[in-house]
């Protein structure tokens, strides 16, 4: 079945972006193969009575993917590095037109939300599990309301 468990684009954040009108997500384009197995209920304990592996033989691609909310087509594609360090980060974007998102090469990078050319990158060499945040002061925030 595709995608697989690991597929799709079903855990990872997205981001949309009104500059752009687009919509950009993480999607991994993954199968796999599921299978029934004999269990039986226990309360209290869990409960998988099947299994799902991926195709040993499969090649999977990781990307960031942008979206056209108008008409569905996919803008643009940028295909992720090997998985070194596989992840399950999603992306944000910024009124500045950047999508920052964690590869699976373990980079943190931005690429240019209109085309999705890579701008920056910082080799953290990790697993990226989470998904990038901004913060906004909420003092400065508030004062500025105040002063009109």
């Amino acid at each position: 079945m595709c995608p697989g468990i690991q597929g799709g684009t079903n855990w990872y954040s997205t981001s949309f972006n009104p500059g752009t009108g687009l919509y950009y997500i993480q999607a991994l384009e993954r199968c796999n193969y599921y299978s029934k197995r004999e269990l039986e209920w226990q309360a209290g304990k869990g409960y998988m009575a099947g299994v799902a592996r991926p195709d040993p033989a499969e090649t999977f691609v990781k990307s960031l993917r942008a979206i056209n909310i108008q008409t569905g087509a996919i803008a643009w594609d940028l295909p992720q590095g090997a998985a070194r360090f596989p992840g399950s980060a999603g992306v944000i974007s910024t009124a500045s037109g950047l999508v920052f998102f964690g590869e699976n090469s373990g980079s943190f990078m931005a690429a240019d939300a209109a085309n999705g050319k890579v701008l920056w990158e910082f080799p953290a060499n990790q697993g990226w599990h989470a998904s990038p945040m901004t913060y906004m002061s909420i003092t400065s925030s508030t004062s500025r309301l105040h002063r009109g």
